[in-house]
């Protein structure tokens, strides 16, 4: 399932770091280092806002600063001062795709499905081998009820990027709501011996287990997928699974 890509944020802050190692002065590294500090959000919140209203930076540095406190405040599940971060960070450099990608998946977030399908295509169109984008939209379309365009995305996300365990969670969902339980299974299977702590993996094979009668293995997956995210099923029930 969706959520802000740890990829995006990854990429997003090595730029900035890169960026920071650019600078002359120490206190400008240091607030650049501040800025990118996903592990704290309201540091990086603070240092980004302090950079973006110094005036001392060009576009591309602040496309960066927007990109990394966007970034920090989808962290707090802050995601309308997040999409207009982002926005500020693609108005002033069209060409940075962690900010379309990352505002596509704080779009899908707040229910806005057909802009994080638009986000993604345009940051397929303009980066086609940007799995991350086809993952997105493969799920977007899934959740929308795009079902075959949604395995299509999911499939050629797969080949971008094979064993990658967020898309072949994307990928169980779509086989999840086309009634593929045997095909959902295994993706979620796979997913999670990859990452064996993705809630959403474990609720989603619980729900294909029940389908197929599986009442005691549907609990156990559905129980530990409550111990890791205790709010997993009001997630499914949203996309229209429960």
């Amino acid at each position: 399932m969706r959520w802000i890509s740890g990829t995006a944020l990854a990429s997003g802050l090595l730029a900035s770091m890169l960026w920071a190692g650019c600078a002359a002065a120490q206190t400008r590294a240091e607030s650049w280092q501040n800025c990118a500090n996903g592990g704290d959000p309201d540091t990086s919140i603070k240092a980004c806002s302090a950079i973006i209203a110094s005036g001392k930076e060009g576009p591309d540095q602040l496309a960066g600063a927007y990109l990394d406190r966007g970034l920090s405040y989808a962290a707090k599940d802050q995601y309308e001062p997040a999409i207009a971060d982002f926005s500020q960070a693609l108005k002033l450099n069209p060409a940075l795709i962690f900010a379309r990608v990352a505002r596509a998946d704080a779009y899908g977030e707040t229910g806005k499905y057909d802009l994080a399908m638009t986000d993604y295509g345009q940051a397929i169109q303009e980066q086609p081998g940007n799995a991350e984008a086809w993952n997105g939209r493969c799920f977007y379309r899934a959740v929308s009820g795009q079902l075959p365009e949604a395995l299509a995305d999911c499939n050629e996300a797969l080949r971008l990027r094979p064993a990658y365990a967020e898309t072949l969670d994307s990928r169980a969902f779509v086989h999840l709501k086309m009634k593929n339980y045997d095909a959902a299974i295994t993706d979620y299977d796979a997913s999670l011996r990859i990452d064996p702590k993705v809630a959403s993996s474990f609720y989603g094979r619980g729900l294909a287990k029940r389908a197929k009668g599986d009442a005691a293995g549907a609990k156990a997956d559905m129980d530990t997928a409550k111990s890791i995210e205790p709010d997993v099923a009001v997630d499914f029930q949203r996309y229209g699974l429960d």
